[in-house]
């Protein structure tokens, strides 16, 4: 519904934004960048397509002096298909703060691989504080570059998959005085995070991702110092409060993006040794196979 479409220094503030069908709010890349060229969707695997849609937006004048630096404050942002706010590089060196946001993929119109209350790609130095998550699909997922990325003083529950995803990130990030009351409260998937001073309700799940191959970036700056796969670990915890999730026997929701059916509670888990099928009951003849939790999707006939 709103979008600065690749530029600076925009303040979004204290709007009541609604019933979007795909976002309400769009911090998004320049379209010269290629990310929407669906022509070549099957041509190339998804990891190298952004490390190209990459390279293209730093042609692109992706650089602070040019881009970022938005200011997205007090907002109400509810019931939106796919994200309250949205941002891929654009969002970069952002204040994100007192905004509430809920409701997020409510209808299960569609699904995919953007869908939570925020959703950034490269958050690189951006700011999200004092915001109220609650009652999304997913509350907050940090998806390439989140380095130098502050999370501080939200609060998250009442959320379906989980209140954080950091995925494929080299950090540093900090994660810092905030609520995690959810069931599930973050799925790591990345490195190079601190945290401190959180209270944690719910479980984690922690992986390594060592098939694809990220950037990471000189301290503050779009520009690229390297290359490198996931890991795990370098992670940093003090001073927080562990106090639920302490079933082993409870499976997490895992990662989807069918875009088919309405993800509910209608699912079972069926395992054979790392191998796991997630069968969906709600709708016939289709099973989710996940394979140490990097989802396939087969559609049987």
């Amino acid at each position: 519904m709103i979008g600065p479409h690749w530029s600076k220094g925009w303040i979004i503030e204290n709007n009541i934004i609604s019933e979007s069908k795909c976002v309400g709010i769009s911090l998004g890349t320049e379209i010269g960048t290629g990310h929407t060229k669906s022509l070549e969707k099957h041509s190339k695997g998804g990891t190298q397509r952004e490390q190209e849609v990459i390279l293209q937006a730093l042609r692109s004048g992706w650089h602070k002096d040019n881009i970022g630096s938005h200011t997205v404050r007090g907002n109400v942002i509810h019931d939106c298909e796919q994200a309250g706010i949205v941002g891929h590089m654009g969002a970069a060196f952002s204040h994100i703060y007192q905004n509430r946001i809920y409701n997020i993929h409510h209808k299960r119109l569609r699904h995919g691989a953007e869908v939570a209350g925020i959703k950034l790609h490269a958050s690189l130095d951006t700011q999200i504080g004092e915001n109220i998550m609650y009652s999304c699909y997913r509350a907050l997922w940090l998806d390439w570059q989140a380095q130098g990325t502050r999370i501080s003083r939200n609060v998250f529950f009442d959320n379906l998959s989980e209140d954080l995803f950091v995925e494929v990130c080299h950090g540093p990030y900090m994660v810092d005085h905030n609520l995690f009351l959810s069931p599930m409260n973050f799925r790591n998937m990345a490195q190079g995070g601190a945290f401190a001073h959180n209270l944690f309700a719910g479980r984690f799940v922690v992986r390594s991702e060592i098939t694809r191959i990220t950037p990471y970036h000189f301290p503050h700056e779009t520009a690229m110092a390297g290359y490198s796969n996931i890991t795990g670990g370098d992670d940093r915890y003090y001073n927080n409060i562990f106090i639920g999730g302490n079933d082993p026997n409870k499976e997490p929701v895992p990662i989807t993006f069918l875009s088919i059916f309405p993800l509910n509670q209608g699912m079972k888990l069926e395992r054979t040794g790392r191998r796991s099928w997630m069968v969906f009951r709600t709708i016939p003849y289709v099973i989710c196979m996940l394979w140490d939790w990097a989802a396939t999707i087969n559609i049987l006939m």
